[in-house]
């Protein structure tokens, strides 16, 4: 497969998985038993319902919420490397099957920067997606606001 068209796939999943969709076509990019790792959470989702509740589960909590892409480019390796930012609000509370919170909302707007590492296979399916960003997303702020740090970062 081309790199153009490894970038393509990665494109149209990010561009579009925060807008109103069926899940069917959320999930038309993915292969079947697609792994995504969420490396803050320390969590590998394996399969087409796993993702389907990860998007779900997000959703319900950023409202509202878009991503913006900052850059998606092809890697040596074969990898697309896609540099994101999350806009959002954190508003409902991510619960999981078992009860057990996941997020508890704190109302927070919020800019996340998001670096993804998306691998596509033959049939332009993303077959694994290694997700890096802070554990607490909705402490995110702008890059501009971020501390301004020059010379020594530790005292002596």
């Amino acid at each position: 497969m081309s790199a153009d068209s490894s970038v393509e796939t990665v494109r149209a999943m990010i561009s579009t998985y925060h807008k109103q969709q069926t899940t069917e076509e959320f999930l038309s990019r993915f292969a079947p038993d697609v792994a995504w790792y969420d490396h803050a959470f320390l969590v590998q989702r394996v399969g087409h319902e796993a993702v389907a509740g990860l998007l779900k589960a997000f959703l319900h909590c950023n409202q509202p919420f878009e991503t913006k892409i900052k850059s998606i480019e092809p890697a040596q390796s074969g990898v697309v490397v896609a540099e994101i930012v999350w806009h959002g609000r954190a508003v409902n509370d991510i619960v999981r099957p078992d009860g057990e919170f996941a997020v508890k909302a704190t109302g927070q707007a919020f800019e996340c920067h998001v670096c993804m590492l998306i691998r596509v296979d033959e049939d332009k399916k993303i077959y694994r997606l290694d997700e890096y960003y802070n554990k607490q997303w909705d402490n995110g702020i702008a890059e501009e606001k971020y501390l301004l740090m020059k010379g020594k970062s530790i005292r002596d």
